[in-house]
């Protein structure tokens, strides 16, 4: 308990040192803003007195006399603006560590008088809840602006000694039964959401949702009531959306759909028949859902409609996941909760369409809900996603008429419509891979982003195209889960279509790149693509000497393996040179005889001695011949491009 305490203490602390940090801050700009608007005055006067004077033809009269202290005027004001930052910030932390004490006292004072058997227990818990209700009725009667600091304090601690004392009398002292106090700490979340509302301070707000939202956690109960549960977080968040409405409190409202999430998921790990109740919490799911959007849309803060989605969607995919839930029901509720944060940028386009969070939303509800109905309903011929694709390209052509195919805000939301597009017939098609479907799904949505680029010059689409491309290549190349695939001997297998896949992405992304002859993005697409073929030539060798088992790269052990591999680096290097002379690429240079020097240090020190004398031979005059000959090749090719350059 002590060590809670402190811990308590010390949060606490930190928070208010916060607090008072953030709001000096913020009187430090009203009063630089106000200071900025005097000096403004002061430039617009003088610019319509100079203005004035150069049109004036004529010379005009003498202005009276009191003009000539006009300047004088206008200056004064900007001597006096005072700067209360210092003072103002000191009063705030003083106040609130004051009252925090004052909370800590009431606190020990129970616990002081539990262990000493002061008094009666009758008489603690009404002599605290006196004490509190009188910080309260102070701190709500005391109206002077200047004390408003002072006065929120008190109202915040004396209904925080409320919420203590009356869950001491029913925990510690038995003395409420459980509807009764249950009945009293909501009904104390209600004066602090009236005291926050007409005292106009977010804190006491805060304070109330805290106090409401813990006050179900605070009994212990093996099979609480959740339909009334359920019932009793809509009442909170209905009092936290009016609150935030007439109040502007945006993050308040926020908070509460933080805190509606965590409510639920504590329900759903503590019920013990999740079947039935399982269904029955998606579907205030989805009430909640209806709160966040009708708030998004009321308070015009996206914002809202992100936490909103983000807090429902991890108890939606965590509903599922019960045992005994009937499939429908999860699935019907799922699907009009995001269809519900799907339709607020289209429905509400002149509140949202310049805003990208509010687009980036409604589109990951859509993604979100293809993937959950993918994964529910077990269909992997890739109908749904195409569905999608086709629903979201509809939307894309009702959006692509709202402005000009120039507009900054039109193209952008058009980058979001078509990147989505893509996205949804990439996984379409990634369905029908038996393996490695996410990379495909990574690597075709990379190339797709990029070409849309050259429609949308929107400098986002080739970032995270080139992102992702980099991703599925790091999965394809790096992956160490490829070697616990059971496969057959055939080259035929899942490999070959997954790495063939990604690597024609790499290089459709690279021809769609702009402006290859700048930077060296375009080498590196290409560079990736050809990786990925020399992974995918060393697997398909595994592939073959694996007997159908587990896969191992054998380099240095059966004669026949190790010789095989040392041929296809040979290989790859030899086509790297033939195509840097085409593309006069550097780095293909490189590369090529990297390969071609590890092959032939692989050959010379370790494949030749496993060999008999004979073969050792043969193998040696054989290589021999085949280096000459590709010098000779690589000079005749050289020498004609060279000629073909001075034509």
């Amino acid at each position: 308990m002590e060590i809670l305490c402190v811990i308590l203490v010390l949060a606490c602390l930190g928070l208010f040192i916060w607090l008072a940090i953030v709001q000096g801050n913020v009187s430090d700009l009203a009063w630089k803003i106000g200071k900025l608007e005097k000096k403004l005055a002061e430039l617009q006067t003088n610019k319509e007195f100079t203005k004035t004077s150069n049109e004036t033809v004529q010379p005009a009269p003498l202005p009276p006399a009191p003009v000539a202290e006009k300047p004088t005027d206008t200056v004064a004001p900007q001597e006096i603006i005072p700067k209360p930052q210092s003072e103002f910030t000191i009063v705030k932390l003083f106040s609130w560590i004051g009252g925090f004490a004052l909370l800590l006292a009431a606190g020990f004072w129970v616990k002081y008088a539990l262990e000493n058997n002061l008094i009666s227990p009758q008489m603690r818990i009404g002599a605290e809840l006196l004490c509190g209700l009188a910080l309260w009725v102070c701190g709500l009667h005391l109206k002077n602006p200047g004390y408003k600091t002072t006065a929120n304090t008190l109202c915040g601690c004396g209904l925080a000694i409320c919420y203590l004392i009356v869950f001491a009398g029913h925990a510690l002292y038995h003395l409420f039964g459980l509807p009764f106090t249950f009945g009293l700490m909501a009904f104390t979340s209600l004066v602090a959401f009236g005291t926050a509302f007409y005292k106009k301070t977010a804190y006491l707000g805060i304070l109330a949702q805290i106090g409401a939202f813990l006050t179900p956690f605070l009994f212990s109960a093996s099979n609480p009531n959740l339909p009334l549960l359920l019932v009793y977080f809509v009442g909170v968040n209905i009092a936290a959306l009016g609150t935030a409405y007439l109040q502007k409190w945006n993050k308040q409202f926020i908070v509460s759909a933080i805190f509606t999430a965590c409510c639920l998921l504590t329900v759903l790990a503590d019920i013990d028949t999740p079947g039935a109740q399982t269904n029955l919490i998606a579907g205030f799911i989805t009430l909640f859902a209806c709160f966040y959007t009708v708030g998004a849309v009321l308070l015009k803060d996206s914002r809202i409609l992100t936490a909103g989605f983000i807090a429902l969607t991890v108890c939606l995919f965590t509903c599922p996941d019960k045992p005994g839930a009937h499939l429908s029901a999860v699935v019907v509720w799922t699907a009009i909760t995001h269809l519900l944060f799907a339709a607020v940028p289209f429905a509400f386009k002149e509140r949202f369409a310049t805003d990208k969070l509010a687009w980036g939303t409604g589109l990951l509800a859509g993604v979100c809900l293809c993937c959950f109905l993918q994964h529910r309903l077990d269909l992997s011929n890739g109908l749904i996603p195409w569905i999608f694709a086709v629903i979201y390209s509809g939307l894309t052509a009702y959006v692509w008429r709202w402005d000009t195919l120039g507009n900054e805000h039109q193209n952008k939301r058009l980058a979001w419509m078509l990147g989505t597009v893509v996205l949804f017939l990439t996984f379409g098609i990634a369905s029908q891979f038996e393996k490695g479907w996410l990379t495909v799904v990574l690597a075709l949505e990379g190339c797709g982003l990029i070409w849309l680029y050259r429609l949308l010059y929107v400098k986002a689409l080739i970032g995270f195209g080139k992102w992702l491309l980099i991703a599925a290549t790091v999965r394809l190349v790096l992956n160490p889960a490829v070697l616990d695939y059971y496969t057959s001997s055939s080259i035929w297998n899942c490999f070959l279509a997954t790495y063939c896949s990604c690597a024609a992405a790499m290089f459709a992304a690279a021809k769609g790149w702009p402006q290859p002859e700048t930077g060296h993005t375009h080498a590196l697409l290409q560079g990736l693509g050809g990786l990925i073929l020399f992974a995918l030539l060393n697997i398909e060798i595994a592939v073959a000497y694996s007997n159908g088992g587990i896969l191992h790269f054998d380099f240095f052990g059966e004669v026949s393996a190790a010789a095989a591999y040392t041929l296809a680096w040979a290989l790859s290097g030899a086509l790297c040179l033939c195509f840097a002379l085409k593309q006069k690429g550097t780095w293909l240079t490189k590369s090529g005889l990297i390969l071609i020097g590890v092959a032939l240090a692989k050959l010379f020190l370790c494949d030749v001695w496993k060999l008999s004398l004979g073969a050792r031979i043969i193998t040696l005059i054989g290589v021999a011949l085949v280096l000459l000959a590709m010098s000779f090749l690589y000079q005749q090719v050289r020498l004609k491009i060279k000629q073909q350059n001075l034509r």
